[in-house]
């Protein structure tokens, strides 16, 4: 049997959808067995991880079946202390 580790990050998406929810995900810093890394929690890293995550939501990509999602605000959070590590928000024009 394997074992349950904890990751040390989260990321927590909001999606501009105020009805929608998302479950927060695993932040792996490094690679994992087979699952590639996103990289130290960064805000770099978390709005490359974001324009990735809507891409997804366009036509042909892996999660095209969702529809087109667009995020709102997302943030990486360690899990053991609550610290925000990075926090992206979507630029506003007005």
């Amino acid at each position: 049997m394997g074992r349950s580790t904890t990751p040390k990050y989260r990321v927590e998406v909001v999606p501009a959808d105020a009805s929608l929810r998302l479950t927060p995900s695993a932040w792996r810093v490094g690679k994992d067995r087979q699952i590639p890394g996103n990289g130290k929690p960064t805000l770099s890293n978390l709005t490359n991880y974001i324009n990735a995550l809507e891409a997804s939501t366009l036509p042909g990509g892996s999660n095209a079946h969702l529809g087109f999602m667009p995020i709102a605000e997302a943030r990486i959070v360690d899990q053991f202390t609550g610290q925000l590590m990075a926090h992206w928000r979507k630029a506003t024009t007005k």
